[in-house]
C-alpha cells in the first residue's frame, strides 16, 4: 500500500492540461447506399467530393490507466455531403449536393506520453440539412410511379419538399498529432455512416428504396490549444 500512494505522489509532480479547442478542415467524398427490402434497385452512384469544417472541444481524463488513456470529444462541423447518380450517357447525370451541420460526440482513447499521440475517436452524430441543390430530373411520363427510370437504371432523386433533413449515425476518427510550443497540429481521417434514411420511401409498396444512408470519407488537419491550468496526472495502478 505504501509503494502505490509512493507511486501516486510521484506521478502528480507530472501535470497535464484537460482541455483543448481546436479547429479541423479538410475534404471529404460521400455517396449514399440504397437497398429495399424486396428487391435490389438499380442504382449506380458515384462519390462525390465536398468540404468539411468545424470547431472541436476535448477533456482528457486525469487518471493514466496505462498505455491507454481516454477523454471525451464534442464538435460542431459544416459538411458538405451529396451523390451523384450515373446513367451511363443514356441521360445526364443527377446530382444531389447538401450542407449540413454535424454534431459529433465521441470518445477519445489514445496512446503516448510526450509530443506524439495517436488517438482512436469513436462515436455517433447528428446532422441537420441547412440546405441542398439537386440538378433536373429526367421527365416522367408515369404520374402513377413514385420513380422514373432511364433504361434500366432507377432514378432517386432527392426531394427537397417531402425528405428526410435530419440524420443520426456512427462515426470513427483515426488521428496522429504533435505538441509545438505554439500549439498542437494534427492529422485525421474519418468515416461516418447514418443510421436514418435520406429519402421518406412512405411504404414498401411504393419501390422507393427503404435503406438510402448515407456516408462519407474524410481527411482533415487540426490545430489545437490548451484552455484552463495545468493539473496532477494520476496513474492508476494496482497494489
Amino acid at each position: 500500500m505504501l509503494l502505490f500512494a509512493t507511486s501516486v505522489r510521484g506521478q502528480e509532480e507530472e501535470t497535464q492540461i484537460k482541455n483543448y479547442i481546436g479547429f479541423n478542415a479538410g475534404g471529404n467524398i460521400s455517396s449514399v447506399f440504397f437497398n429495399h427490402l424486396a428487391f435490389r434497385p438499380n442504382v449506380r452512384t458515384a462519390l462525390l467530393p465536398g468540404a468539411q469544417a468545424g470547431i472541436v472541444y476535448r477533456h482528457f481524463s486525469p487518471l493514466k490507466t496505462g498505455i491507454l488513456n481516454t477523454g471525451l470529444q464534442v464538435s460542431v462541423y459544416f459538411s458538405q455531403k451529396g451523390y451523384t447518380q450515373e446513367f451511363l450517357g443514356l441521360a445526364p447525370n443527377i446530382t444531389s449536393r447538401f450542407n449540413y451541420v454535424e454534431v459529433p460526440f465521441s470518445a477519445i482513447i489514445y496512446f503516448g506520453k510526450k509530443k506524439t499521440k495517436f488517438f482512436v475517436n469513436p462515436g455517433i452524430f447528428v446532422e441537420y440539412l441547412i440546405s441542398s441543390e439537386v440538378d433536373a430530373a429526367p421527365a416522367d411520363d408515369d404520374e402513377e410511379q413514385d420513380f422514373i427510370n432511364v433504361g434500366p437504371f432507377n432514378v432517386f432523386p432527392y426531394n427537397q419538399g417531402t425528405d428526410n433533413r435530419v440524420g443520426i449515425g456512427g462515426r470513427i476518427e483515426g488521428a496522429i498529432s504533435r505538441d509545438f510550443p505554439f500549439g498542437t497540429i494534427q492529422l485525421g481521417g474519418n468515416f461516418s455512416y447514418t443510421i436514418t434514411n435520406l429519402l421518406d420511401f412512405e411504404s414498401r409498396s411504393s419501390g422507393i428504396p427503404d435503406t438510402s444512408n448515407n456516408f462519407a470519407i474524410g481527411v482533415t488537419v487540426g490545430y489545437f490549444f490548451p484552455i484552463g491550468r495545468k493539473q496532477p496526472a494520476k496513474v492508476v495502478e494496482e497494489e
